[in-house]
């Protein structure tokens, strides 16, 4: 059976860095995020540090599977092929995504925080000043409400595309 995909595209400082978070594996495209700084993944992987930061992943990651390891979920993903050229890449786990962006640049390790505390404290993150992404339970729940009620639901709309544009 193939896996759902919840595709979100965010940005940072105009480059556009994709995250999966269907099937509740949270991934984010380390190949676009290295492409951003002009960085190669394969000179963060080769570090020692890394390679034991993966192993332990994993492992905390698979403590129900036992020995059976070709059922272990697995720290980075490749994508080669396919349909989609949005999954096209090289995909970490979040968290190794988080080390990965310290690697990169102290500013968008610091930028990476941010929207993490943002999204726990708040429930929602913003994508730019004058954007704000809605977190998905409430969207569903405001269409649930308004069903049927097509003005309410073009003046959400509009009143979300024209927020801070007075």
């Amino acid at each position: 059976m193939a896996k759902k995909k919840e595709i979100q595209v965010f940005e940072y400082e105009g480059k556009r860095i994709t995250f999966d978070f269907g099937d509740g594996e949270e991934m984010v495209n380390a190949t676009e995020v290295a492409a951003t700084f002009n960085k190669r993944l394969q000179d963060f992987t080769r570090l020692q540090n890394t390679k034991e930061f993966v192993k332990a992943l994993e492992s905390s990651m698979n403590t129900a599977k036992g020995a059976d390891s070709h059922l272990w979920k697995k720290a980075i993903k490749s994508v080669r092929g396919g349909d989609d050229p949005r999954l096209r890449g090289t995909w970490y786990e979040q968290r190794l995504a988080l080390k990965l962006a310290a690697w990169l640049n102290p500013k968008f390790e610091l930028w990476i925080y941010g929207k993490i505390r943002e999204l726990l404290s708040t429930g929602q993150t913003t994508i730019s000043n004058d954007k704000v992404l809605i977190d998905k339970k409430t969207f569903q729940f405001f269409i649930e409400k308004h069903k049927g009620e097509q003005n309410n639901f073009n003046h959400f709309l509009e009143s979300l595309l024209n927020d801070g544009d007075d």
